[in-house]
């Protein structure tokens, strides 16, 4: 799909719990935007790619006009994401691999109990924004609700019939299946079908390990880690390369040289940007680049 170059809007949706704002931060390469169902997204939040500058730099647009903005990190996020006076955050970021005209806008997820608004923020938004895409993220853990089955049904309804979009499924969280009881090929085939009884007839799927993905590429770029993530990445790195699961249908040979020292091991970055291809991030990448 080309669009003359010009710049690609996407809308990345879902229902709680889904994993959106990780797949945002493993786009990045980094853990800024937050993530924890304690911070989860209140408010539009729009990620423009700038290829020029490594810090991410933010501007809050507040309830009564006032616009202002500085470098962030993920504690300036979390403190705007839960501030009621801010009502849309704009960031620049460097993607990890994108390198295409796009922005990025993160929206609530539309099933909150404790919060309402959050459905009509982000069904007021998909109806007014002029978007080419729209990601929309199932939880492989709890694919096929209600509310799920609810949001889409309206999408189809209200913005894909109406307006010149595209959709696109990230089936989210891949590596928590046990895909030794159950083959992987037959649960995306179950979700396809699943999708086209919702009347969408040839759903383009990218199943994905967001998770993972940020994992990977946070060790890659030297970002701070806990002792917590250190865990998740050696359990990440153990699933994709030592016992080679993969999500992706091929990976590319790659050569680099060097590697990366963690807790007294050396992981390679041939490895590490091997088992990140493995993620299926990459090929939603590749996608999205090819979209411009």
């Amino acid at each position: 799909m080309n669009r003359g170059g010009i710049k690609i809007e996407i809308a990345i949706c879902s229902t709680m719990s889904s994993g959106k704002s990780t797949i945002l931060n493993a786009l990045i390469g980094k853990n800024y935007i937050p993530s924890s169902n304690r911070a989860c997204t209140a408010k539009i939040t729009s990620i423009e790619n700038d290829e020029l500058h490594n810090d991410i730099f933010g501007c809050r647009l507040n309830q009564n006009g006032d616009i202002s903005s500085q470098i962030i990190n993920s504690s300036t996020l979390d403190e705007w994401n839960i501030d009621k006076n801010i009502a849309q955050i704009n960031l620049t970021a460097k993607f990890f691999k994108i390198k295409n005209s796009i922005t990025i806008h993160d929206t609530p997820g539309t099933n909150f109990s404790q919060d309402k608004s959050h459905e009509k923020i982000t069904k007021d938004f998909l109806l007014q924004y002029p978007l080419n895409l729209i990601l929309f993220v199932i939880n492989a853990e709890h694919s096929g609700t209600d509310d799920e089955k609810d949001l889409l049904n309206w999408i189809q309804k209200n913005v894909l019939e109406k307006r010149n979009a595209e959709i696109v499924f990230l089936i989210n969280k891949m590596d928590s299946i046990d895909f030794e009881r159950e083959d992987i090929n037959s649960n995306l085939n179950d979700t396809k079908n699943h999708l086209k009884n919702l009347g969408f007839n040839k759903p383009k799927i990218f199943p994905i390990s967001a998770k993972a993905a940020l994992m990977f590429r946070m060790m890659l770029n030297l970002q701070p880690v806990s002792k917590s993530e250190i865990r998740q990445f050696k359990n990440f790195y153990q699933y994709f390369m030592e016992d080679d699961f993969h999500l992706a249908e091929s990976t590319k040979n790659i050569s680099i040289k060097g590697g990366i020292s963690l807790g007294g091991t050396i992981y390679s970055k041939k490895d590490l940007l091997t088992a990140i291809e493995k993620t299926g991030i990459c090929e939603l990448e590749n996608f999205i680049e090819k979209m411009n």
